[in-house]
C-alpha cells in the first residue's frame, strides 16, 4: 500500500514539474519590470565656483578564501599567488558648495547594491563607482545566483561589507586632500591600441581620453593626479590564471603616476566588443600585460592636452524602472521565452545613465559593457543636446546590466548578442536616458 502511495505521489509531482517546465517555455509570465515604457526620472545640478580636486587611494586586502572575479570557468576558485595589489582610487571634485567623487574599483563589475551602500556612507552630491573590469580582482561581492554561477563566485557578506567600507574610505581621504585645481583635458581617437573581439567588421574607434588635476596653486605639488578613459577588456592574465592582479589598468596607472605623481583612475571605455591588442614575441601573460599597460600610459602621455577654464560641474543622472529581460540574442527562438523566464528572477536592476560635464567634457557613465556601436550612439544622443561638447561613455559605473549591442545585431545574434540580458530594448532606454540626462543638463546653464 505505501509503495503505491509513493509511486501516485511521485507520479503527481512530476506531472506537476513537467507542466511547470511547459509554462515556462512557452507562456511569457512578465516577470520583472516595464522600465522601456516608463518615463525617465532625471535631477541634475550645476554649480560653480573655485574648482578643488583631492585624491587617494585604499586597498582593498581580499581575505584569502575570496573568490577571484571575471570567468564562469574558475568556478569560484581562489587567487594562490598575488602579482600586485588591488585598490580603489578615488578623485573628489568640489566647486560652489557642490561636489562629485569618481572612484575607480579593481573588480569585474559593480553590483548595484554596492553603489548604493558607498552612496549612504559619503558626503558628496554625485558619485561615480566605477570597476576598472580587471578579471583577475576579487569576486564574491554581489548576492545574486547568476553573479556568483558566472564570474563572480560565492557571495561573501564579511567581504562584501569590507570593500564597501575601503571605497568609502578612499572617497573620505580624497576629500581631505581637496585644494584649488585646473583642469586639462585631451582625447586620441586613433591610437590603435584594441582589437574586437567579436565577430564585428565594424570600424568605429572608442576613443582614449586623458584628464589631468593640476594646482592651481605655486607653493604646492603641481601634480594631483588624473584619470583615463580607455576601453579594452583586461583579460590577458586568461581564465586559467589563479592570480590576483589589478591587471593592465593596475599597471597603466602605476605608470602615469611615476611619469606625473599623483594618483590616476583608469576607466573602461565603450569596451563591450574590444580586446587588448596582441601580444608579440611568445612572451608570458604577465610581461604581456605589463607591456599592454605601459603602452596605454605612453599613449595617454603623448596625447596634447587642453586648458579648461570653466569654473563649473554640471551632472545629472536620468534613470527608469528596471527593463524586463529578454533572451533574444542569448538562446535560439525555441529557448527564449524559457530564458527570458529564469532570467528575470536574477536581472532586476533599474537602468541609469550618469552625465558629468568637465568644462566642454562630458562623461557618459552606464552601468553596463556597451559595444563600440552603442558607445557612440549614446555619445550621438549627448552631443545633439549639448553643441560643443565632446561626450565620451564610461562603462561599469553604477551597477552592472550586461553588455549592450546594437537592436538588429541582438535580432540577429551576432557580435555581443550573446551577453545581452535586456535584449534590443537595453541599447534603446540606455540611448533616451542619454537624451534626458543631456537636456536637464543644458537646462541648467
Amino acid at each position: 500500500m505505501m509503495n503505491r502511495r509513493v509511486t501516485r505521489w511521485a507520479g503527481r509531482w512530476s506531472g506537476y514539474g513537467l507542466a511547470l517546465l511547459l509554462v515556462l517555455m512557452i507562456v511569457d509570465l512578465q516577470i520583472g519590470g516595464s522600465g522601456g515604457e516608463a518615463a525617465p526620472i532625471v535631477s541634475g545640478w550645476r554649480a560653480v565656483g573655485e574648482l578643488e580636486a583631492g585624491f587617494s587611494r585604499v586597498a582593498l586586502e581580499p581575505p584569502p578564501d575570496c573568490p577571484l572575479g571575471g570567468f564562469a570557468a574558475r568556478r569560484g576558485a581562489i587567487a594562490d599567488t598575488v602579482l600586485d595589489s588591488v585598490g580603489a582610487s578615488a578623485m573628489v571634485l568640489r566647486a560652489g558648495g557642490r561636489s562629485i567623487a569618481i572612484v575607480a574599483v579593481d573588480l569585474v563589475l559593480i553590483p548595484e547594491a554596492l553603489r548604493e551602500g558607498v552612496a549612504a556612507r559619503v558626503d558628496c552630491d554625485a558619485l561615480w563607482v566605477c570597476a576598472t573590469h580587471t578579471h583577475a580582482g576579487p569576486g564574491g561581492h554581489w548576492d545574486n545566483a547568476l553573479a556568483e554561477a558566472f564570474g563572480l563566485g560565492r557571495f561573501d557578506l564579511a567581504w562584501t561589507e569590507q570593500l564597501e567600507e575601503r571605497i568609502v574610505e578612499s572617497v573620505t581621504r580624497a576629500r581631505q586632500t581637496l585644494q584649488p585645481a585646473r583642469l586639462r583635458w585631451g582625447i586620441d581617437e586613433e591610437h590603435g591600441l584594441a582589437r574586437p573581439r567579436s565577430n564585428t567588421d565594424r570600424s568605429e574607434s572608442a576613443p582614449l581620453v586623458v584628464v589631468s588635476v593640476s594646482a592651481d596653486r605655486p607653493d604646492r605639488q603641481p601634480a594631483l593626479g588624473g584619470l583615463i578613459v580607455h576601453a579594452a577588456h583586461p583579460t590577458i592574465l586568461g581564465r586559467r590564471s589563479r592570480a590576483l592582479s589589478s591587471g593592465w589598468p593596475g599597471r597603466a596607472s602605476s605608470a602615469l603616476s611615476h611619469r606625473f605623481g599623483g594618483e590616476w583612475l583608469v576607466l573602461q571605455g565603450a569596451a563591450g566588443d574590444l580586446g587588448a591588442a596582441p601580444c608579440e614575441g611568445g612572451r608570458s601573460a604577465e610581461a604581456c600585460m605589463e607591456s599592454y599597460g605601459g603602452a596605454v600610459a605612453n599613449a595617454a602621455i603623448g596625447i596634447p592636452l587642453r586648458s579648461s577654464s570653466e569654473r563649473a560641474l554640471w551632472a545629472s543622472t536620468a534613470s527608469r524602472a528596471p527593463l524586463k529581460a529578454n533572451a533574444a540574442g542569448l538562446v535560439p527562438a525555441p529557448f527564449q521565452v524559457a530564458a527570458s523566464n529564469a532570467l528575470s528572477f536574477f536581472a532586476r536592476d533599474p537602468v541609469r545613465l550618469d552625465l558629468l560635464r568637465l568644462g566642454s567634457l562630458a562623461l557618459v557613465g552606464v552601468g553596463a559593457e556597451p559595444v563600440r556601436a552603442s558607445g557612440r550612439a549614446l555619445a550621438l544622443g549627448v552631443a545633439a543636446e549639448l553643441p560643443g561638447t565632446t561626450p565620451v561613455v564610461v562603462g561599469l559605473t553604477n551597477g552592472y546590466l550586461g553588455y549592450v549591442e546594437e537592436p538588429d545585431r541582438v535580432c540577429a545574434r551576432v557580435g555581443e548578442a550573446e551577453r545581452v540580458y535586456y535584449g534590443a530594448a537595453l541599447h534603446t532606454s540606455l540611448v533616451d536616458l542619454a537624451v534626458a540626462a543631456a537636456q536637464s543638463s543644458s537646462q541648467t546653464q
